[in-house]
């Protein structure tokens, strides 16, 4: 993107995502946040920072995301900033999620990342780092200028954002099925978050 604001990017357990990071750190004044449900985020960023002090990569460990965190990353994403987030997990301590098709059955698809991207206001794009020959091949696309949530049609739109997100995936997984990372019964969710 070439603008001064920054955005969300919404991405996957696909392809090489650490390749991602390797070329961010490549793009001057590109600075990415990836939100993370790990408890090993702190220990990652402190290696990092005495590896390289000026790293553009940061992980933010986000179990219980509350409203500091939230406007933190408003914050960055105002200074033209980017947060990453994967939208094909459902959370591992519960969460909402909402039906889509993928691959010709439905699956359960989390509402964080939408409902995170409203709240910032901001573009959204989708990543993914897929084999491609002897390489790999970034593909860095814009999903949406916004998201936005009215309150009176709101679970509609976050349905019709997760199905557009799965139709993205979809794409995806059926170019490169070996690079989709997925240890977990996916289709086996029928009653999570709701």
């Amino acid at each position: 993107p070439k603008r001064t604001e920054g955005g969300l990017i919404l991405t996957a357990h696909i392809g090489c995502l650490e390749l991602c990071q390797v070329l961010a750190e490549q793009v001057p004044g590109f600075h990415i946040t990836v939100l993370v449900h790990t408890a090993h985020a702190q220990r990652f960023n402190r290696l990092m920072q005495r590896l390289d002090p000026l790293a553009s990569v940061e992980l933010l460990q986000v179990t219980d995301m509350g409203p500091a965190t939230a406007v933190e990353l408003q914050r960055r994403v105002e200074a033209g900033g980017f947060v990453a987030i994967v939208g094909d997990r459902v959370p591992l301590r519960g969460g909402r999620t909402v039906p889509a098709s993928f691959l010709g059955h439905t699956a359960q698809f989390p509402i964080g990342a939408y409902v995170l991207a409203a709240a910032l206001a901001c573009p959204v794009y989708t990543m993914a780092c897929l084999h491609h020959g002897r390489g790999y091949q970034v593909r860095f696309e814009q999903f949406t200028d916004r998201i936005v949530l009215p309150r009176g049609s709101r679970d509609a739109a976050l349905t019709a954002q997760a199905e557009h997100f799965a139709r993205w995936l979809e794409v995806q997984v059926t170019q490169a099925p070996l690079d989709w990372f997925n240890f977990f019964p996916f289709w086996d969710q029928a009653s999570h978050g709701k």
